[in-house]
């Protein structure tokens, strides 16, 4: 059976955004994320809608100054972040 974790690091889009946001030096934005980590077409809105989910699912968290959804950042945190980046292989 599947949970939700499974369905979370299984979605293509956000397992890159887990795996990037655990290899970032910092924040990540849908901005700065499609400029340094996309290159296959994914539009802005698309990477910004999945940090959304990411958030609303407990793996990331806003980074607070910023009611943009596309320039908001977002760091790994929440009750669901760490057994996301456990199962990814991350840690």
């Amino acid at each position: 059976m599947t949970d939700a974790i499974d369905g979370i690091v299984g979605h293509p889009i956000r397992k890159r955004l887990i795996e990037a946001l655990w290899h970032s030096s910092g924040p990540l934005s849908a901005r700065r994320f499609l400029s340094e980590y996309v290159d296959d077409g994914t539009s802005l809105a698309t990477i910004s809608y999945h940090l959304r989910v990411l958030e609303r699912d407990g793996i990331t968290e806003p980074v607070e100054g910023d009611e943009n959804p596309v320039e908001c950042s977002y760091v790994l945190g929440g009750p669901k972040c760490s057994e996301a980046v456990r199962r990814l292989g991350l840690a």
